[in-house]
């Protein structure tokens, strides 16, 4: 996939996905491909929402909130059977953080 072409809920889930494990805004930013003047758009956006934390050394950390972005995002993607690339992140890296699902 061409990220020059991707759509904002794209550029979203992949912000989202290279903020799992925490990172710095740069390795953020360089992971899932944005512009500088991008990235502080969509960041503030996602702090905002809480989907993505920020903390006293500028330490990015996706919130509980945001896994759950993904995790519907993904299941969306699923189902619409869409054949993205991604050149970050694979669902199973950050499944350990869901949240359990109740089938009950």
């Amino acid at each position: 996939m061409n990220p020059k072409y991707r759509s904002r809920i794209e550029i979203i889930s992949s912000i989202l996905e290279a903020s799992i494990e925490g990172a710095k805004k740069s390795k953020v930013m360089h992971r899932s491909f944005v512009s500088n003047t991008q990235f502080k758009l969509y960041m503030n956006h996602l702090i905002e929402k809480n989907l993505l934390s920020i903390d006293s050394e500028s330490k990015l950390t996706i919130t509980t909130k945001g896994l759950e972005f993904l995790e519907h995002y993904h299941t969306l993607e699923n189902m619409l059977d869409l054949t993205i690339q991604k050149q970050s992140i694979k669902n199973d890296v950050y499944s350990q953080y869901l949240l359990p699902t109740h089938n009950s």
